[in-house]
Formats: C-alpha cells, sequence, structure tokens
C-alpha cells in the first residue's frame, strides 16, 4: 500500500523516523568504510553486491538448462558454488572480464593514436562521439557504474575486475601520447600522459551516467554543429592542456596571466 501524503509529510514526525532509519540504511550501504558496530547486521552480512539481489540461482539454472544440453543441474551448481554470494561475485567478474568482438576500447584507442594535423577537430569529434555512442548502449559500461560505489566494501571483486579497467585505460594511454608525439604537442607540465588518461577516463564515466539520468538534456539538444557535448568538452580539456608555446608554463599560471593580463586591458 502507497504511503499517504499525510504519512509522507515532514511534519509527521513518525514517518520521518521510519525515513530516517531508512535514509540511514542506505548511507551504509553505499559508504566506502566498513560496517561499523552500530549499523543493521543484514548489510554487515552481505557479501556481494546486493545491487544484484534480484538475480535468482532458479533463474539462472532453469536458463542453462534451456539453453545448453547439459550443466543447469542443481547437483552441477552445488559442486561449484556453496553460497549465492560466491557465485555472484564470480559472474560479476565474468562480466566484466569476458571479452567481446571489436572491443570499444581497442578499435577506438587506435582511432585516437592515428589523428592527424589535417583538421584535427572534426577528427577529435568523430573519435570522442564514437566512443561515447559506443558505450551508451553497451551493457557493460553499466555494470561497473552499478557496482562501482560497493567496490570498496568488496575487495576481492575488485581485485579481479581491475586487470580488465586497467588495460583498457591503458590502450587509450598509449594511443593519447602517440597522437601527442606525431602531433608535435607538447602537455603541461602537469599533464602527464597518465593524468590525461585518467581525466578523460573520468569525464567519458560522467558522461554515460548523466544520459540515464537527464535523457532530454543530453540528448541532440546539448549537440553543437554536429558534435556531442563530450566531444567539444574533449576539444575544450585538450586546448588547456596543451602547452601551444612550449614555454614549460603550468596551466595554473597561464590561467592566473591571462585573467590578469585580461584585467589589466579593461581597466
Amino acid at each position: 500500500m502507497l504511503m499517504s501524503p499525510k504519512a509522507a509529510s515532514p511534519t509527521d514526525a513518525t514517518a520521518e523516523q521510519f525515513l530516517t532509519v531508512a535514509a540511514d540504511l542506505i548511507d551504509a550501504y553505499l559508504q566506502a568504510e566498513p560496517f561499523t558496530a552500530d549499523q543493521a547486521a543484514r548489510l554487515r552480512s552481505i557479501q556481494f553486491p546486493a545491487a544484484l539481489e534480484w538475480i535468482r540461482i532458479e533463474d539462472v539454472r532453469r536458463l542453462v538448462d534451456s539453453t545448453y544440453e547439459k550443466g543447469g543441474s542443481k547437483k552441477a551448481y552445488e559442486r561449484r558454488w556453496e553460497h549465492k554470494d560466491e557465485f555472484i561475485a564470480d559472474a560479476i567478474a565474468y562480466a566484466m572480464i569476458r571479452r567481446q568482438p571489436n572491443f570499444v576500447t581497442e578499435r577506438h584507442a587506435d582511432e585516437i593514436a592515428h589523428i592527424s594535423a589535417d583538421a584535427p577537430s572534426g577528427q577529435f569529434i568523430r573519435v570522442a562521439d564514437g566512443v561515447l555512442d559506443a558505450l551508451l548502449p553497451y551493457p557493460r559500461t553499466y555494470l561497473l557504474l552499478h557496482i562501482a560505489p560497493l567496490l570498496p566494501q568488496h575487495p576481492k571483486i575488485h581485485e579481479r575486475v581491475m586487470p580488465t579497467v586497467r588495460e583498457g585505460i591503458k590502450n587509450f594511454s598509449v594511443g593519447y601520447e602517440y597522437m601527442l608525439t606525431n602531433l608535435g604537442l607538447v602537455p603541461r607540465p602537469e599533464w602527464s600522459i597518465e593524468r590525461l588518461t585518467w581525466a578523460l577516463q573520468a569525464m567519458l564515466d560522467g558522461f554515460c551516467l548523466r544520459p540515464r539520468i537527464m535523457p532530454e538534456e543530453y540528448n541532440d539538444t546539448s549537440r553543437w554543429k554536429g558534435a556531442s557535448l563530450f566531444a567539444d568538452t574533449v576539444i575544450a580539456f585538450t586546448l588547456g592542456i596543451i602547452d601551444w608555446e612550449k614555454t614549460g608554463e603550468e596551466g595554473r599560471d597561464a590561467l592566473d596571466r591571462l585573467v590578469g593580463s585580461s584585467t589589466t586591458v579593461q581597466d
């Protein structure tokens, strides 16, 4: 039964008690630190990312039985996993690790590496939009975003999926380094290839998540002259991190100088 507007009202002290406890449980579930003694025993007992608690072993066995000639029996399952949490942990790791044809990070990292000086902005747009278009419908993108807040509580799962995550980042890192060398571009001192890659990856994570939260705002209306907001953000980022005059000046110093020069001109 749905809660009545009166029961949900902030002025309803009893309802607020229930809501406060529920909010505390949610906060505890998503915190990075280990559960404390005063937090719910139910939360302390969860040994796999409970965001995937909806998976039923009965469904898995039934689908195995209907898809393959043999292997879906209860006995076959129980010989391999004693508890559901062990199975879910293995399933998460397997979903993240298994390779797909034309894996996105390999294909687009190679395209980044071969961006040339011939109208590079258009090539940036094509590659950036290609990466985003490939990741948005890709379920594994959202599996990682789904479980990411819970990984500090599940170090074994974290440890198992990180090699795959790092492999993808490494592919892009190699592509960025090759592209900069090929174009003769020098990043500002604070921007190593590693920091550049991490920043772009974090940016990409956000652009994958936001369309699910705000689909109307991140659809075609956010495009500008054929480029996505992500592509133009990558271009703006590139303009900022490159030491165009090769002076060795850090970006923060360049900002202070440019703003100071602008203010002096106005005065």
